[in-house]
């Protein structure tokens, strides 16, 4: 059985009184020992999902499960924004 360092199910995440969800049933596993990239357009949720990952920022709905003792997911928690 494979190993995962995140873990997202049906992850949700709204802003304030935002009508529409940043982040909407998210769900993803990402494997110990393989390179993970999230892609998509501006407003797409990626940042939104970093920072609860690295428990920066409390999830709507739902949770996520990352084995922060990872030294990948120590290092996560260096996010900059723009």
């Amino acid at each position: 059985m494979p190993s995962f360092i995140i873990e997202a199910d049906r992850l949700v995440k709204f802003y304030g009184r935002a009508k529409e969800p940043a982040l909407d049933e998210l769900g993803l596993k990402v494997p110990e020992g393989k390179i993970f990239t999230l892609l998509g357009r501006n407003g797409a949720g990626k940042t939104t999902f970093l920072r609860i990952a690295t428990t920066q920022l409390l999830p709507t709905s739902r949770r996520v499960q990352a084995r922060t003792h990872h030294r990948v997911v120590r290092n996560l928690c260096h996010i900059h924004g723009s």
